[in-house]
Order: structure tokens, then C-alpha cells, then sequence
């Protein structure tokens, strides 16, 4: 479905989808509004954890509070780069010749087992 970048529609949005769509098995969401929200959906629809599987991309207090409570898991990565790093890569081959080595990406699965680990990227 499409979200927004604002949490009140993207949260609306879920929850509409979900009442209109019991089936639903699974929840992915793919930015640092829509990953939340849809955790959100679930609390306050309902759903107790592994109803509907949930999981998406990047660190947020709500996706904390979400793993914590046993609704699912996270990546948590550098995901513009995958794009822009090729991108630089492909602009400096062109441009002047230069060939880019290796590009180092970080990523990893963040769930109740390791969630205490990641918890410093939310800062203070």
C-alpha cells in the first residue's frame, strides 16, 4: 500500500488495510515511517505478536518498542548506499578512469536477541 512520510497517515493508512484485509500474513515496511507505523498498526489494532509477522527497515523508538514486545525484526543498514555509493562509483569510472575498490556496506537483523546492541543508534 502507500504510506506517507507523515506517521498519522501512514499509521491510518495501515490500519485500514489490515481491518479491510483480515488475509494479511505480513507487514514489511520499507523507510523509517512506514517500518514503525506498521508496528503500530498491530498494538493498537489488536494483534498479539506473530498474528501477522512484521519487519523493515531501520531503528526507531516505536520499532523498539515493537521488537522488544516480540512483533518481529529489523535491518538495520545503509540502505541509500546499495544506490548512491554504485552511482559515485560509475561517475568517477566515467569521469576520470578511476576504478573504485571495495565498498564496504554494514547491515544486520535486529530482533529480541540482539535489539539490546542497536539501542545506541537511537542516541540519547
Amino acid at each position: 500500500i502507500e504510506v506517507s512520510q507523515d506517521f498519522t497517515i501512514s499509521l491510518d493508512r495501515i490500519k485500514a488495510y489490515l481491518i479491510a484485509h483480515p488475509e494479511t500474513d505480513v507487514i514489511m515496511g520499507c523507510g523509517s515511517v512506514p517500518t514503525p507505523t506498521g508496528v503500530m498498526a498491530l498494538q493498537e489494532l489488536g494483534y498479539e505478536p506473530g498474528e501477522i509477522l512484521w519487519t523493515g527497515v531501520d531503528i526507531m523508538p516505536e520499532t523498539v518498542v515493537g521488537i522488544r514486545a516480540g512483533y518481529g525484526a529489523v535491518n538495520v543498514d545503509e540502505i541509500w548506499s546499495y544506490g548512491f555509493l554504485g552511482t559515485v562509483a560509475l561517475y568517477m569510472r566515467v569521469k576520470y578512469g578511476a576504478t573504485v575498490g571495495d565498498l564496504p556496506i554494514w547491515t544486520d537483523m535486529v530482533g529480541a536477541h540482539n535489539i539490546e546492541d542497536f539501542v545506541w543508534l537511537l542516541g540519547d
